[in-house]
């Protein structure tokens, strides 16, 4: 229904319609869900239907909005998600909330509906500006749907839109709310603040002893068990390897310009000449006589005709639809019509001059052409070198000797883990972009190597080479990577407790600026007032915006970085005061109105839910989605 209305109303009222329906559509439970008799309609709130057509325009609208980046879900997909399934439900609350509404006298008029139907300029004529009978009823059949479920789903939305709007203009949030939220986010701090790190300290820490890292190496014996790795040797094939194969003669370069000039072609004009007649009638009898061959002016003359201007235009630049459909899709010095213009005249037309667009010339595009017949050439190589892979894999030879038959080199990898990691801790990409290559080599038994598999744009074939297995290092293998994180622990552990005692002595009465100097850092003050949304601009982690606005007047606050801490002080809190508050007072109002009357439309909503029931047609609901279940 939203894609509906995208096009149906161009308006302010649209948008807030849009919002509504969102709400309106949202998943709410449904009571005394059975399957009853009900046809085939797949479900049934008093004398409301969910039919199959319904559920077919509500998946189509819904795989719009999915697909409009790109993409290519289809109907089955939805089925085999669920979410098929559940536009029925969602069908079925809409229904729920309509019908609660108008058992309690809640309902849009007729005229209401009426007066939105004609307004919508997807059903004005393009000739006269006025309603168009012809194109409401190809809307219609176009969604298949009759008049009658269209003006009611229609008049349910406008019943949606009256009850929202008429929450939002009496619901009004307390004063003392707005204020103190309009304080909480027009606050203003000024901080000061140093980074320390290991480095600054005025002892230096000293680094782990022996024993202390065989003490660390003891105690984390369980973190320090190595996992399986295994080493891999893969075949790899992609289109873009076939590329030094391909060849392009400038014959078949210009076949292709030519079979694509329409392409390199700028939009062409017509030279058109109009006369313009009072009346439809006067205006097909002229035209009868203009296509018998009667000179123009005398027939012109005969039915108090007017020559209008002759004009030479793009098909994009002529206004009205129906008289650039007649300038350019009627063959030259064939007369057409008649068309209705703005001012209520009838028009016959004849192009006279069909002028070609320029077109770009070839070595203007050759670059471009050869590089997409490049491309399509050396994918059709990579399809077709498939079957000489499988051959190749089926002649019982070496990785090796494979390679040497499809002319692809071998690439070998060291053994990794299941993350694709090295005992060194690299992260082995190169095989890790292989779709699936790292999942099939655990899979394999030793020595054993794999047929050819595809591996979304590449098609590959893995050997296991190596296993190491799972085993725990021994102390001096791992006495580097030890004596690492033990000193970074002890560096962090020093820099921690400095921290913790330099901010009790501010707390006391000390000086940040003081503390510094012992350290010889430099104290930084950001040159504005930080208020909480200021964090992405000055650089500020979300921990370090909630330490500044937790903290009170002149009190130090800290958060331990990765290498060091950061240490920082209030200076001075401005709190908004008079027009500043009143100022920011007004949005935080409108956006609390909102809430409140979004709570007040939920709890509606609930109440319907609690007061009318929902027939679900289980049965009906499985013969539809059987037709989406893949074949078997």
């Amino acid at each position: 229904m939203l894609t509906l209305f995208r096009n149906l109303l161009r308006s302010k009222v649209a948008l807030v319609l849009i919002g509504l329906l969102i709400i309106a559509m949202a998943s709410f439970g449904i009571n005394d869900i059975f399957t009853p008799n009900l046809g085939s309609s797949l479900a049934a709130v008093g004398n409301r239907t969910v039919e199959s057509s319904d559920l077919d325009r509500e998946a189509e609208f819904l795989l719009n909005r999915i697909n409009q980046n790109g993409g290519n879900s289809t109907q089955q997909d939805l089925a085999q998600s669920g979410q098929l399934q559940g536009l029925v439900y969602q069908l079925a609350n809409r229904n729920i909330q309509a019908e609660y509404l108008e058992r309690n006298g809640i309902r849009a008029s007729d005229q209401a509906v009426i007066d939105v139907i004609r307004q919508n300029d997807i059903f004005r004529s393009a000739i006269h500006g006025g309603f168009d009978r012809t194109s409401y009823v190809n809307f219609l059949n176009d969604r298949g749907q009759t008049e009658t479920e269209f003006t009611q789903w229609l008049q349910d939305d406008l019943t949606f839109l009256a009850m929202s709007d008429g929450l939002a203009s009496n619901v009004q949030a307390p004063q003392g709310l707005t204020e103190l939220l309009a304080v909480f986010s027009e606050e203003r701090r000024r901080i000061a603040y140093i980074v320390m790190q290991a480095g600054d300290l005025p002892e230096a820490v000293e680094p782990p002893s022996e024993e202390e890292l065989r003490e660390f190496y003891d105690a984390q014996t369980s973190m320090m068990l190595q996992p399986e790795r295994r080493g891999f040797s893969v075949i790899a094939v992609r289109p873009e390897d076939f590329i030094h194969q391909v060849t392009i003669s400038d014959e078949e370069l210009e076949n292709q310009y030519l079979a694509q000039q329409s392409r390199f072609t700028s939009p062409g004009t017509r030279t058109y000449e109009q006369f313009a007649f009072a009346d439809e009638t006067t205006a097909r009898q002229a035209l009868g006589r203009l296509l018998g061959g009667e000179d123009p002016q005398t027939v012109v003359a005969t039915f108090n005709g007017r020559q209008l201007q002759t004009e030479t235009n793009l098909r994009s630049a002529i206004s009205s639809i129906d008289l650039a459909t007649a300038v350019f899709d009627t063959p030259v010095d064939v007369w057409n019509g008649p068309i209705q213009a703005a001012n209520g005249q009838w028009i016959i037309v004849r192009a006279t001059e069909d002028i070609p667009g320029e077109t770009t010339p070839l070595e203007d595009v050759a670059d471009t052409l050869r590089a997409e017949i490049t491309e399509y050439k050396s994918s059709r190589l990579y399809a077709d070198s498939f079957d000489l892979i499988d051959d190749a894999v089926g002649s019982g030879g070496t990785i090796h000797e494979i390679a040497e038959m499809i002319s692809s080199p071998v690439y070998t990898f060291p053994p990794v883990d299941e993350r694709g990691f090295t005992r060194q801790g690299r992260r082995v990409g190169a095989l890790l972009e292989i779709e699936g290559a790292l999942e099939l080599g655990f899979q394999l038994y030793p020595d054993e190597m794999s047929f050819r598999e595809d591996g979304g744009d590449t098609q590959y074939i893995i050997r296991l080479d190596e296993t190491v297995a799972s085993y725990l290092p021994e102390f001096e293998e791992m006495r580097d990577e030890l004596y690492d994180v033990v000193f970074a622990q002890k560096r962090q552990a020093a820099v921690t407790e400095y921290a913790e005692a330099m901010m009790q002595r501010i707390n006391q009465g000390a000086f940040l600026n003081a503390e510094a100097q012992q350290l010889n850092l430099e104290v930084d003050r950001p040159p504005m007032a930080i208020a909480r949304s200021s964090g992405p601009q000055i650089g500020f982690p979300p921990e370090v915006m909630a330490r500044i606005f937790g903290s009170e007047l002149d009190q130090a606050f800290s958060i331990p970085l990765q290498r060091g801490y950061f240490i920082g002080v209030v200076e001075a809190i401005e709190v908004p005061q008079g027009e500043q508050r009143t100022a920011a007072s007004a949005p935080i109002r409108s956006n609390l109105n909102q809430m409140i009357a979004g709570d007040f439309e939920q709890a509606v909503f609930d109440v319907a839910r609690e007061n009318v029931n929902a027939q679900i047609n289980d049965a009906a609901i499985t013969t539809y989605l059987e037709q989406y279940q893949p074949v078997q």
